[in-house]
């Protein structure tokens, strides 16, 4: 008899134990479904515009700004200098390096006319950013393109 209990009790045990896991695991199903959506905080956005300050390399006196910011996923590098030779072009890139270290030309940027220059590169600010550190040579003429005249260090601290 003792035998037949203890069946019986193992039995309904075992069967409540089956019962509740089984709606334990439809009442999380129902909680997940129901739950409301949950909300990610966004990253810290990014700037959309830099400046980076030309200098003058002596004995030139050419000097100015570059701002960098973007649109359609494309960097525009926009030019401001003063003291520029009037009514010539005076052509710019982007180096590898620094401006006390230049190598190799990465982009060729558009020549700057009376002082402006705008360029667009098929490159995200990202992109450009990921390649620092970068010099921005200004150059004395086309006649002189490996003379520079003013140069900017393109890097992020």
């Amino acid at each position: 008899m003792l035998k037949i209990f203890l069946i019986i009790g193992v039995l309904l045990i075992g069967g409540v134990g089956v019962f509740l896991y089984f709606r334990g695991t439809s009442i999380i199903k129902k909680a997940a479904v129901n739950k409301p959506a949950q909300v990610i905080p966004k990253k810290a956005p990014e700037p959309k515009t830099l400046t980076f300050i030309i200098e003058p390399i002596k004995p030139a006196s050419v000097s100015g700004t570059l701002v960098l910011s973007e649109s359609q996923q494309k960097a525009q590098l926009n030019l401001n200098l003063r003291n520029t030779l009037k009514n010539n072009l005076q052509p710019a890139s982007l180096r590898k390096g620094s401006c006390a270290k230049p190598g190799e030309s990465v982009y060729g940027l558009s020549s700057v006319e009376n002082g402006n220059s705008l360029t667009i590169l098929d490159i995200p600010i990202a992109g450009l950013l990921y390649r620092a550190p970068l010099a921005i040579m200004i150059y004395r003429d086309p006649q002189n393109p490996t003379t520079p005249v003013a140069c900017g260090d393109f890097k992020i601290r």
